[in-house]
């Protein structure tokens, strides 16, 4: 079995795949510099290595870390493994910003998981509650290939990334480009504001006198039945709805809106991800 290094393990991702991997069996080596993360780990009975006897002999390594140290983190981990290691990352932003040390004797891949889907049939009641995946929820992934061999990116980085994210489903290979157009561009920018708009449509209801508990039954119900509509194409939208929607719609969104899923904006977003003490909101 493959020797895999986490680095960053005491984060929430890192702790995420580190439950994931012991599940399946493997024993990863985990590396965290933080020391108020140390405790979660060592709470579960697990060993800390430093990052020089973690990664010298590694088969794997999966940085864990947050994207805004990638750049420096890479370039001071990478040159430690030994030639044809595989290097995980576990989003688009440092590579597609071309940040990310790349190490032209290694493997590189880019994994994400696409968490559990709305209207998704889950087996059961612990994978209902997983709403962010990785424990019960069923889920599907997306992985890149960045550099290296590709014979060890089909034969190992493949099926580990299934099983650093179990259960999973699918396993899309996309590019990194079409990964940072999923994220941060289609999810983050664009999906999560929409959402953070319909809470605060919560609130300003709530403002005027309707009761939270009915304003929060009614609108999340509505979302649902609406995301059913256009996503499933259930029952179709009757003829006054249409006509509030559509005015709705010229009064709520920028009609530019698709320039946020440009790439160059995206690349601009990236950036600021990357940098945000640069970043004037």
């Amino acid at each position: 079995m493959e020797k895999i290094t986490i680095l960053g393990a005491g984060g929430k991702m890192g702790a995420r795949i580190t439950d994931s991997l012991l599940r399946n069996g493997y024993h990863p080596c985990l590396v965290e510099n933080d020391k108020s993360k140390i405790p979660s780990i060592e709470h579960k009975g697990l060993p800390i290595e430093s990052p020089e006897k973690a990664l010298s002999d590694c088969d794997v390594v999966i940085f864990a870390l947050p994207d805004r140290l990638l750049g420096k983190l890479t370039a001071q981990y990478a040159p430690m493994v030994k030639p044809g290691t595989l290097i995980i990352l576990l989003d688009p932003a440092a590579v597609f910003a071309e940040e990310a040390f790349i190490r032209a004797d290694c493997t590189t891949a880019v994994i994400h998981p696409c968490h559990p889907q709305l209207f998704f049939e889950q087996p059961n009641e612990e994978a209902r509650n997983d709403h962010f995946g990785g424990v019960a929820a069923l889920q599907d992934i997306v992985i890149a290939y960045v550099s290296g061999e590709r014979k060890l990116f089909d034969d190992l980085a493949m099926p580990l990334s299934k099983k650093m994210f179990s259960p999973v489903m699918n396993s899309f290979e996309i590019t990194v480009e079409q990964m940072a157009l999923l994220e941060p561009a289609a999810t983050e920018v664009v999906n999560t504001a929409l959402i953070k708009c319909m809470t605060e449509v919560v609130d300003e209801i709530v403002k005027v006198g309707v009761p939270e508990a009915a304003a929060r039954s009614f609108i999340l119900g509505h979302m649902q039945m609406g995301l059913s509509i256009y996503f499933l194409h259930t029952n179709p939208l009757s003829d006054a709805a249409k006509i509030a929607a559509s005015n709705g719609y010229k009064k709520v969104i920028n009609p530019n809106w698709r320039e946020a899923l440009d790439i160059e904006f995206t690349r601009t977003i990236v950036k600021a991800m990357l940098h945000p003490d640069q970043y004037q909101q």
